[in-house]
């Protein structure tokens, strides 16, 4: 939505001397990652009044995004009510400076178990792809001007106590953190946010042949330093750029930190022949076509993705919501 605008515009934030329009959200005010009392949740999870310190980035979507998100509101209600109960300021926390490199904004969004297990139940409730879903998010984000910050044990436990089975995704372990980031001087078309997920060790992980027919080794990077609790951590990671269109597809562009081994013979030639790259760039859904699109040391395409019910997430344990 654009900047200042809402579903819902409730009011302007003065920060120094310049007027800030404040996004706030729609639908009476609620929701921040854990769902309002407005909408039937428990009282715990109602909005707070907090809005007047959360200053968000100067990010809006384009004219073409407010047209898909229109109309993905119909394709996807229950992942549309989700977004829309969103209230970010009121989940909002103070960055800590030193995660500056990682967070450009003097506030963040801290996802709890609650948030990620409403977000397993509404993606499964669409049959939703992890892809889509977290596209979606992405989206929301831009919209809101607001940075994702969450560790990677409330992440992990959500899919623990939800039974959520992610299809085609990487598995929920080994997380430390993850970061989506906003960002005002990308103005690619379709651009939403990059993403940065740091990993308390790498691992080797496989997808199905027919997605990547080749062993992955997951956060495949030299260590950074980031802050969570007030604890400082060192871990590799992998990093990706979210895009959302029709002429970039849906998914990831500018993937970094996973390497890749082929199976079988070609996978002996790559693991003597340098000149054999072993990284993979790109994972996209091709909204035209409805393939997954993968970009890497070997190209493949799986028709129908989102048609699939292998790839979808689901879950095991149906929402608490009436």
């Amino acid at each position: 939505m654009p900047w200042g605008y809402s579903r819902c515009l409730l009011g302007d934030i003065w920060e120094g001397s310049l007027l800030l329009p404040c996004r706030l959200e729609s639908i009476a005010i609620s929701f921040a990652l854990a769902l309002g009392a407005c909408a039937g949740l428990p009282a715990a999870h109602a909005k707070t009044q907090r809005a007047d310190w959360f200053v968000p980035l100067p990010t809006y979507l384009a004219a073409e995004e407010l047209r898909r998100e229109r109309l993905d509101g119909t394709v996807y209600p229950a992942f549309t009510e989700f977004l829309e109960l969103l209230d970010i300021p009121s989940f909002a926390t103070r960055t800590d400076s030193r995660n500056s490199a990682w967070i450009p904004s003097r506030h963040f969004l801290k996802p709890t178990r609650r948030l990620w297990k409403e977000f397993f139940q509404a993606a499964a409730a669409d049959r939703l792809t992890a892809i889509r879903a977290l596209a979606l998010l992405g989206r929301e984000l831009k919209s809101s001007g607001a940075v994702l910050m969450g560790g990677g044990t409330d992440y992990e436990r959500a899919v623990e106590e939800t039974g959520a089975e992610l299809g085609l995704a990487l598995p929920a372990k080994n997380i430390g953190a993850i970061f989506i980031v906003p960002d005002p001087a990308v103005q690619a078309p379709g651009f939403l946010a990059h993403l940065k997920v740091f990993y308390t060790q790498s691992y080797v992980h496989r997808f199905q042949d027919e997605i990547l027919p080749a062993d992955l080794k997951i956060a495949e990077s030299e260590k950074a330093a980031y802050w969570i609790d007030g604890t400082e951590r060192l871990e590799p990671s992998i990093t990706a750029d979210l895009f959302y269109g029709e002429e970039t597809g849906v998914g990831f562009r500018n993937v970094k930190g996973i390497a890749g081994k082929r199976h079988g013979f070609m996978g002996f030639l790559q693991s003597i022949l340098f000149f054999i790259p072993d990284s993979v760039g790109s994972m996209v859904i091709d909204e035209r076509s409805g393939k997954l699109v993968t970009e890497a040391f070997m190209g493949t395409e799986v028709p129908d993705f989102e048609k699939d019910p292998r790839y979808a997430i689901t879950v095991s344990q149906a929402s608490a919501r009436p």
